[in-house]
């Protein structure tokens, strides 16, 4: 299936570990049974405090150790000791399909192109947020085009080139959140980059409801910062669609309503504008909503209807949050700045 062109290249795989010992072993007894041949296996272990390391040491060909920094700075630690031409990049909670990395090889061989990546495997198991996170995700972007502008970062694959002429993963976001969408954007700029939806990845979700509300707020608190960073990112397409930036929207009116409307309307008024912006939040997902009813029932569709309403306002939480770190940072480096003009190093 591979074409020679590329067969005879070797391909690194990287993946960032961190405490990931329940699902570290079937990452990568999956990148075991590649059908590529000149494969790589990187482990970078980020500063684990469980078995993470051993698990490793007993499948991977290549084990780094660093203190804890996120997986950013474990990516590009491995991408620096790779010895691949290519790399790819996945997580220590995905299990790949056994020619996953054979599919990546060919869509690099395509003219113009640098970047590939894609989504998840859509599966009717596990538990109901695992499978109320890969129908929402699914949903989300089963209508990207072919040639995007980002990709994520537990399907990522690049030419090692490319990746250090981009500048790499950032390493400012400790929690993995919005690294892979900067780096594809810089990507972008040098290249095409394919999103092909027929070489996904089986990702293990978070099975409780608490865990993807906490993911949830670390997503929007560190996409409020990089959207400062790079603005340009609101306006493009990427794999982020704009109804998120529409439902923030509808969230940040419904927390002023809760804060301010029960002074102003009687109790008997009280509760119609509160369900408009339920009803509109549920009006924007009606197509997940739709998929989630098909695939799981009606029962579990409703108890998903309701998950959206804390879904964004952990999404609200996260944003204020970015809001306030940014400026306490803007705050800091400005009195830096006055601190050393008074101390007349600067004129």
């Amino acid at each position: 299936m591979s074409d020679n062109r590329i067969k005879s290249k070797v391909i690194s795989v990287i993946v960032p570990v961190y405490n990931a010992e329940r699902t570290l072993e079937d990452t990568l007894l999956s990148l075991r049974n590649q059908s590529y041949g000149a494969l790589e296996i990187i482990v970078v272990d980020d500063g684990s405090t469980d078995r993470s390391l051993e698990i490793a040491r007993k499948y991977a060909d290549n084990v780094l150790i660093q203190e804890h920094k996120g997986a950013g700075s474990a990516r590009n630690y491995g991408a620096k000791n790779a010895l691949g031409d290519i790399l790819v990049f996945t997580d220590a909670d995905c299990v790949l399909l056994p020619i996953w990395v054979e599919k990546i090889s060919l869509n690099l061989l395509e003219e113009g192109v640098e970047c590939s990546g894609g989504g998840y495997l859509l599966e009717d198991k596990g538990s109901f947020m695992e499978r109320f996170i890969g129908v929402e995700l699914h949903s989300r972007r089963k209508s990207l085009p072919k040639y995007v502008n980002t990709i994520v970062s537990n399907n990522f694959s690049c030419f090692k080139d490319t990746f250090f002429r981009a500048g790499g993963f950032p390493e400012e976001f400790v929690a993995a959140s919005a690294e892979d969408m900067i780096l594809s954007y810089k990507i972008s700029r040098l290249a095409k980059i394919i999103w092909d939806h027929g070489n996904p990845v089986i990702h293990h979700h978070r099975s409780s409801i608490w865990r993807y509300l906490k993911q949830q707020y670390v997503f929007s608190r560190d996409s409020f910062l990089m959207y400062i960073k790079f603005p340009q990112l609101i306006v493009i397409k990427t794999h982020h669609p704009k109804k998120i930036y529409i439902e923030l929207a509808i969230t940040c009116f419904l927390i002023i309503y809760l804060l301010l409307m029960p002074w102003t309307l009687s109790y008997n008024w009280f509760f119609l504008p509160l369900l408009f912006f339920v009803v509109m939040i549920e009006a924007i997902n009606v197509h997940f909503l739709f998929d989630l009813i098909m695939k799981t029932g009606w029962a579990v569709g409703i108890y998903g209807a309701m998950i959206l309403v804390f879904r964004d306002l952990s999404w609200f939480i996260g944003a204020t949050v970015g809001c306030i770190l940014f400026i306490k940072y803007e705050l800091c480096r400005r009195l830096k700045i006055n601190t050393i003009v008074d101390k007349g190093t600067i004129e």
